[in-house]
């Protein structure tokens, strides 16, 4: 399960914040539900931190992120109703892995699924940057 965001064209997994005094899994599992109206358990951490320096063309500033790739597992096949701010920004599309890895626009949210097929050791390409602006 990725998004597909319409004014960007950009497919990616679910991201988002950890709250205080939340676990990387839990957060995992909020905003699968929060963004895709999809309930999901966390099966395990894929590796450790990926942090990223990039330019985010869609606020037009420079960001700084830490992102822990989680594995979730689908508990329920019947999504609930999200937010209209949700629904309007993205549509959840279903890819094989073969498709998903060929469609990812961001190579840091690709490191998840690497890691998850053994194709990086989770201590490499950790710090990406960003350097075309």
């Amino acid at each position: 399960m990725l998004l597909k965001w319409g004014k960007y064209g950009w497919v990616a997994p679910v991201i988002g914040g950890v709250e205080e005094g939340e676990s990387f899994e839990s957060a995992a599992e909020r905003e699968v539900l929060e963004e895709t109206g999809y309930k999901a358990k966390a099966i395990r951490k894929l590796g450790g931190l990926i942090e990223s320096h990039f330019f985010a063309d869609h606020k037009n500033i420079w960001r700084h992120r830490f992102a822990q790739p989680v594995l979730l597992e689908l508990e329920s096949e019947a999504p609930s109703k999200v937010l209209e701010e949700e629904s309007n920004q993205h549509e959840v599309i279903w890819l094989s892995i073969k498709e998903a890895a060929k469609q990812m626009t961001h190579y840091d949210n690709l490191l998840g699924l690497r890691r998850l097929l053994g194709l990086v050791d989770s201590i490499d390409e950790s710090v990406l940057r960003n350097f075309d602006k």
